[in-house]
């Protein structure tokens, strides 16, 4: 991967005029130049390099939906080696099409505001480059404005009549060579950080609150890797009387099928034949088919409605802002790992319970401290908050956490865990210690256990959560 510079505007405006000359998508034409120039622009203003303009043009236009409003047949310019362009539509312009990350990108770019679709196309070209692992040119913007401020003909025209010097015209066919080589061993084009971003819309938020989100999903999803696929045996637990809805007390579906077991009052009518009329010949055949339970009863739908009720509650403390550190030891902060690791144990538990009802309270304090991880969180859960699976909301500082479990478990199996960098431990279920060597130990637990590594903490939380 080698970054370059240009030595002087012309050079840079030779290297782009030249580049989109080499766009094969669609053919270089007026109705592109502005796009591709507000594309490029936006790459610059960003402070990221550019790849080659032509490869540039070609990911943006199959990513916007663009190729079907341009036309015309493709023309080369005749600096392009007709292998290079042969080898370039082949297994580049093929994998873009190809991709399916590429498409989710589409799609997501569609429900992104029009003023922002440059910025949200910079973005995907960016990942895409540093993905691939190829280099780029660091370009200026005022060669670029020079050329947004004339007409879109006459850029055409200068592009086929440029001069490419040496300088650009060898760089262009090493940049193109690196991208073809690249693509042939590349997987996705685009992460699932990539298109967790594009998705949620963040692709154009504020650097900062972009790097928070992208390293909560990747850690997340590094932890999800060590956990195992299939939930642990869970012990059989006896039912506990809970207050329940009339639908969930009772079958909301019609009869589906025979079976050979059921209630008395869904025995089959003509299974009453079987009695015999002298009641002093007991047993009779009717209590001999009872015992071999011969008996045919009616069969009703199962109920969907008639699950186990368990509501998660993550408690987050107010000195987490203590947390806000990195460890030399750890890839990103201590607050991000404990996020990260909240998220893990959410999506686990809810691929692990599919036929449970599950509820996830996430409560931070409401006295701003946390802010930013709680918006962090939201953002996250963005779409299990629109069905009602995760609540985020905060809580008092004198809040009686004795009382919210015991509220909480008149409806249903209640786990409570707080999320601390302190060495107390309050009698509320369970207790996260974030710190250096983070910790997973409940209230009625020694406080000298053992710590355990960060993939180990979520592991064990989520198999505890389960039991």
């Amino acid at each position: 991967m080698k970054f370059h510079e240009l030595p002087s505007p012309e050079d840079t405006r030779a290297y782009v005029l030249l580049g989109l000359t080499h766009m094969r998508v669609a053919r270089w034409q007026p109705a592109i130049v502005r796009p591709a120039l507000e594309w490029i622009m936006a790459l610059a203003s960003e402070g990221h390099p550019l790849p080659p303009a032509g490869f540039v043009a070609d990911l943006c236009v199959i990513a916007s939906g663009m190729e079907g409003r341009l036309r015309g047949d493709i023309a080369s310019a005749s600096t392009w080696p007709a292998t290079m362009a042969r080898a370039y539509e082949d297994h580049v312009v093929g994998k873009l099409y190809s991709d399916r990350s590429i498409d989710r990108a589409g799609d997501a770019l569609r429900r992104i505001a029009e003023k922002d679709r440059a910025l949200a196309l910079a973005y995907i070209v960016e990942r895409v480059r540093d993905r691939l692992g190829i280099g780029g040119v660091m370009i200026g913007a005022a060669p670029l404005k020079t050329m947004m401020e004339m007409s879109p003909e006459a850029v055409v025209a200068a592009a086929w009549q440029v001069d490419p010097t040496d300088f650009a015209q060898e760089l262009l066919l090493a940049q193109y060579q690196e991208l073809i080589a690249a693509v042939r061993l590349a997987a996705d084009l685009l992460g699932p950080e990539d298109l967790f971003e594009l998705e949620r819309g963040t692709a154009v938020a504020q650097l900062g609150q972009r790097l928070a989100l992208r390293q909560i999903v990747q850690a997340a999803a590094a932890f999800a890797k060590d956990l195992p696929t299939i939930p642990p045996t869970r012990p059989t637990r006896p039912e506990t009387p809970t207050r329940m809805l009339d639908e969930e007390a009772y079958p909301v579906g019609g009869f589906a099928s025979i079976a050979n077991r059921g209630s008395t009052e869904s025995l089959l009518h003509s299974q009453l034949a079987y009695m015999e009329t002298d009641e002093t010949e007991r047993p009779d055949l009717f209590d001999v088919k009872f015992l071999r339970d011969e008996l045919l009863y009616y069969s009703r739908d199962e109920n969907q409605f008639y699950r186990r009720r368990r509501h998660y509650i993550f408690v987050f403390d107010a000195n987490l802002v203590a947390a806000r550190i990195k460890d030399a030891d750890i890839p990103y902060q201590r607050i991000v790992m404990a996020l990260a690791a909240v998220v893990a144990t959410v999506q686990c538990l809810t691929k692990w319970l599919t036929d449970e009802a599950l509820k996830f309270e996430l409560l931070f304090p409401n006295n701003a401290a946390l802010d930013a991880e709680q918006k962090l969180l939201m953002t996250v859960f963005q779409e299990a908050i629109a069905g009602g699976t995760v609540i985020v909301a905060t809580y008092a500082p004198d809040q009686n956490w004795t009382e919210v479990e015991i509220a909480r478990s008149r409806r249903g199996e209640c786990r409570l865990i707080r999320l601390t960098t302190s060495d107390m431990v309050a009698n509320i279920g369970g207790t996260l210690r974030v710190t250096t060597t983070p910790e997973l130990r409940a209230s009625t637990q020694p406080s000298d256990c053992q710590p355990h590594d960060w993939s180990g903490v979520v592991t064990q939380l989520a198999t505890e959560l389960v039991a």
